[in-house]
């Protein structure tokens, strides 16, 4: 057993990083994203959404594996060995970025200019590089310097905007949060210290970074699939009208999912816990959280948008309840997704996921060509029900012994 002073510890720590990405999440959707939709157009705006989610997704896929081989290889990274081979990482990892994003800035936006794609290829380097650099926070436990520098980075967005007045780049408004978040990483991690130089565990460290960059892919591409999917179909204005439709379930996950960590944290930790009642009642308090959630959604959605969004009420208020509905469902099974990897053959998530992309991608296809944007919301329900559904029924079966008491019969 924990004990109970550590235990406070470790909740006052990861409460610290709660109260972090709620304050720069909270200045991206509550400021900057209404802001920049009063600056711009609705086709325009749908743009910037999906360059910068793209740009989002490819930065974390490459800068959350990094920092997950840096925290499982810590051990093997001692004294000589310290400061090697992640350097050269990156820069293999930069070198793979500016071609996509540079494509991606191109085949979006028709109006891209140079700067402008120079601009997002910044901007996805220093997210990938800010979320490589938090490992060394992770590693010393230090929450702390997360939570100063997950405020800094909002107040570089909050900069930004007044940056945008005088520039007229809408890029600026993300470069300047990543830049100030950049320089005090800089300042306040050891990255400096790091070398272009690779070391006998390169090969291994290497392999082990693409097959973390390869399962975290599908995952994070997910995340933004409305706006990868939408824009070629419907529109840039339609990836617009989802991304505000959805607004208040997206963000009320935020709430519901790392307050599940913690819970599931602490529990884990006790190794005689009794799985399948941790599984039954984990699920039961999710489920009834997603009830309630929904239900806030359904009351509170019309007056958030009204608010922040006033312009585009009208085009997203037949779309609020379903498209809030995927976003929550989606929350669930996520929450579900630990299970399996703590009780479950590894291979079952990515298979899972596959299954999920699959009927995502081609059903929102069809469902489009006949139903328009509501058939998107509609699939969006669908595929994450399916795949809430899969974790659960490959969680019982593995959790609750299934296969053995098969046997016995």
């Amino acid at each position: 057993m924990i004990k109970l002073n550590k235990k406070f510890f470790i909740l006052k720590d990861l409460m610290l990083n709660i109260i972090g990405m709620f304050f720069v999440t909270g200045i991206l959707q509550l400021v900057v994203y209404p802001f920049l939709s009063r600056q711009v157009e609705p086709s325009n705006f749908g743009t910037i959404l999906t360059v910068i989610g793209i740009g989002n997704a490819l930065a974390v896929i490459f800068g959350s594996s990094l920092t997950n081989v840096k925290l499982l290889t810590q051990n093997e990274y001692v004294n000589e060995l310290k400061f090697k081979d992640f350097k050269a990482l990156v820069l293999k990892s930069i070198l793979l970025i500016v071609p996509i994003m540079t494509a991606v800035s191109i085949l979006y936006s028709k109006q891209s200019s140079v700067i402008g794609i120079i601009l997002v290829n910044v901007i996805t380097i220093l997210i990938m590089l800010r979320a490589y650099m938090v490992s060394y926070y992770r590693i010393e436990l230090n929450y702390k310097l997360i939570l100063y520098h997950l405020i800094i980075t909002g107040l570089g967005y909050l900069f930004g905007i007044l940056l945008y007045s005088v520039v007229k780049y809408w890029e600026v408004v993300f470069l300047s949060g990543e830049i100030t978040a950049f320089i005090f990483a800089y300042k306040t991690t050891k990255y400096k210290n790091e070398e272009y130089k690779t070391s006998q565990l390169y090969k291994k460290t290497q392999n082990e970074y693409i097959q973390l960059i390869a399962s975290s892919a599908i995952t994070n591409v997910m995340v933004y699939i409305d706006r990868i999917l939408i824009n070629p179909i419907l529109g840039a204005a339609s990836v617009a009208i989802f991304f505000i439709a959805s607004l208040m379930g997206k963000t009320l996950g935020l709430v519901l999912q790392p307050l599940a960590s913690i819970i599931l944290t602490y529990i884990s930790k006790d190794l005689k816990i009794d799985k399948k009642k941790l599984f039954m009642y984990y699920s039961i308090v999710i489920t009834v959280s997603g009830i309630f959630l929904y239900i806030l959604s359904i009351v509170f959605t019309p007056t958030l948008i009204k608010l922040l969004y006033p312009q585009s009420f009208n085009d997203v208020k037949d779309y609020l309840n379903i498209a809030n509905l995927g976003a929550i469902i989606s929350i669930l099974g996520s929450l579900i997704q630990p299970f399996l990897l703590k009780y479950c053959p590894l291979w079952w998530q990515p298979t899972i996921e596959i299954l999920y992309g699959t009927i995502y991608i081609l059903g929102g296809i069809v469902l489009m060509s006949f139903m328009q944007l509501y058939g998107f919301c509609l699939i969006s329900v669908i595929a994450n029900l399916i795949r809430l559904l899969g974790l659960l029924l490959v969680g019982i079966y593995y959790i609750y012994d299934l296969k053995k008491l098969k046997s016995y019969n």
